[in-house]
């Protein structure tokens, strides 16, 4: 055999190797239709445990006929079953433990509907009260016996357990449809979102509510906070705003995009992502830069739940749910099958960066790489790549959120290459 057919026979074996194995953290987002049905909107996604979820879920036809489904998972949202479907529309869910939890929900902004399971979601029963004034667009309840359900005319209070509720506070003009959000940083202080540029707080357990003024029309769809101070907010129009006193002021933060938000998530105080139309955004700096994780510009994504800072879920319309087992960050992505003539480490772009660049790289045989940053004492601070890979280009997204501002190194080597280049990290 001569040299040309050798090396013809070797590029054909990388090549099928190299589409023929899977490979770790190909993208950030796995994307599960769950067999609602095209036309349905995924309200809420939410999780008991790393294997078991729930979603809530509703084809809105009004004034016909509306269709609403509970959908469940045993498998980490690989595969999703409807366990309960009727005409209401429903939209979150609180579990007091692993088996026993309700279901909220309702038809447009004329009633409500509640529904209790005691067999981890198998089987549902309608608990709604009497004259329930509002559809239930959220649940949060600070223990067993006191929760909150907010919804188009404003916000109840049960003191045992769901059994009973009352009126917390009734909001003076209502928009049909609108989902009014909470979040309660402790079991006294808590904050409702609402239109008109408003939101409400109260300092008593809801006994009393008061507005805030955050701007003069933006209508907020959902509120998180990261400790009893600071907050976020989102709403229409790409408006998110924090606050650092408790909703005493707020801060108006640039996401770079005039797309409505309707989900924020902080994960902890630096790490958090917006969802909404078009797409889904990721700070790791507490707000102060957004990246844009994830577009798609014919769906709208309305709610987010995450187990932990690397697995979470994002629902959407359009039967539409995405994962991510990395944080929402791209992992390694292959860029071609074509076996390169030499390694190369290329030099990240952008450089300076803030607080995200990309790393570009090409191995000619398999085996071990690893790819690490250093600081400018040359300590490790992060494993990029550290597995074994096959001949091609990647690139790889290093995401330098938590780390200060400095001059940095980053060092590929498989063994028998080796190769440093520098970057700026500028924020």
């Amino acid at each position: 055999m001569t040299k040309k057919n050798l090396n013809l026979v070797r590029i054909f074996t990388y090549s099928v190797l190299f589409f023929s194995f899977p490979f770790t953290a190909l993208t950030q987002w796995i994307e599960i239709s769950t067999g609602a049905g095209p036309s349905f909107y995924l309200n809420r996604v939410m999780m008991i445990n790393s294997s078991t979820g729930f979603i809530g879920s509703s084809e809105y036809n009004f004034p016909d006929q509306t269709l609403g489904k509970i959908l469940r998972t045993t498998n980490g949202g690989l595969n999703w079953n409807v366990v309960h479907s009727d005409s209401i529309e429903y939209f979150d869910f609180h579990f007091f433990n692993s088996n026993t939890g309700i279901a909220g929900g309702g038809y447009y902004s004329f009633y409500g509907k509640m529904l209790k399971t005691t067999n981890a979601g198998l089987n549902w029963q309608d608990i709604t009260p009497i004259h329930l004034p509002t559809n239930i667009h959220d649940l949060k309840f600070i223990d067993e016996n006191t929760g909150f359900a907010s919804g188009y005319h404003g916000a109840l209070k049960t003191t045992n357990g769901g059994m009973n509720w009352f009126e917390s506070i009734l909001l003076e003009s209502p928009v049909a449809g609108f989902r009014c959000r909470m979040h309660f940083v402790n079991a006294d202080i808590g904050f409702l979102t609402y239109k008109s540029g408003l939101i409400y707080k109260t300092t008593n357990s809801g006994s009393q509510w008061t507005s805030i003024r955050v701007d003069q029309s933006s209508s907020f769809r959902e509120v998180d906070f990261t400790d009893q101070n600071t907050g976020f907010i989102v709403g229409d129009s790409g408006k998110v705003y924090k606050t650092t006193n408790q909703g005493l002021n707020w801060v108006s933060l640039n996401v770079g995009t005039n797309s409505g938000f309707y989900s924020i998530e902080m994960l902890n105080s630096n790490t958090g992502f917006i969802a909404g139309e078009f797409g889904v955004h990721k700070t790791t700096n507490a707000g102060l830069n957004w990246s844009a994780v994830y577009n798609n510009n014919q769906k709208t994504f309305l709610s987010s739940y995450f187990l932990n800072d690397t697995t979470g879920f994002i629902s959407g319309s359009g039967d539409l749910l995405l994962k991510t087992n990395s944080g929402g960050v791209q992992g390694l992505e292959p860029l071609s099958s074509e076996v390169p003539r030499s390694y190369t480490l290329s030099q990240n772009y952008p450089n300076p960066f803030n607080p995200v660049t990309n790393i570009n790289f090409s191995i000619v045989e398999s085996g071990f790489v690893n790819l690490s940053v250093f600081d400018a004492l040359g300590r490790e601070i992060r494993k990029l790549v550290n597995e074994e890979l096959r001949p091609g280009s990647y690139n790889i997204t290093f995401d330098a959120g938590t780390i200060p501002s400095g001059i940095y190194f980053y060092r590929l080597s498989n063994g028998t290459f080796s190769d440093t280049k520098k970057m700026m990290l500028v924020k």
